[in-house]
């Protein structure tokens, strides 16, 4: 039949348009969801950087807003070479200390080889007490967790 003899045809022809305009919608959509929550979005916040006492090594404390709907923020202490940037998520070297809630989180160097990490309360998700510069395997640093009970 020729379109001009079927009046059903631009009615066939508009839902064919339809169904095709919203499977690329959920498309578009799914790609857009799956980039959000699973590819380089992570932007860790830098809230503090302090340098070790002989000049190396920074220790790095970020927070992470990707914590979901329970949890909301992630806190986390990298320790790089002096002056270098966070690489992008995923990092080559992962995070010493994570934590899901902290309260009074805070970190000190006590020599230039000891790194301490203090809080009040911390649900504590990850932590490594020892790290080694990545260009130096001899220099490494001890990582101390202190409960402060103040």
């Amino acid at each position: 039949m020729e379109p001009a003899n079927d009046k059903y045809f631009y009615l066939r022809l508009h839902k064919k348009g339809c169904i095709i305009t919203s499977l690329a919608i959920i498309v578009v959509a799914n790609i857009l969801f799956i980039n959000y929550c699973f590819l380089d979005n992570y932007q860790p916040n830098e809230l503090s950087r302090l340098t070790s006492p002989d000049g190396k090594v920074d220790a790095v404390m970020v927070r992470s807003e990707n914590g979901g709907a329970t949890v909301g923020f992630y806190y986390s202490i990298y320790l790089v070479p002096k002056g270098n940037e966070l690489a992008r998520w995923p990092h080559s070297r992962g995070p010493v200390f994570t934590t899901a809630a902290a309260a009074g989180l805070e970190m000190e160097w006590g020599t230039s080889k000891l790194l301490e990490i203090s809080y009040k309360h911390a649900e504590i998700e990850e932590f490594i007490n020892s790290w080694h510069h990545p260009r130096n395997f001899n220099h490494r640093v001890e990582i101390l967790l202190v409960k402060n009970n103040n």
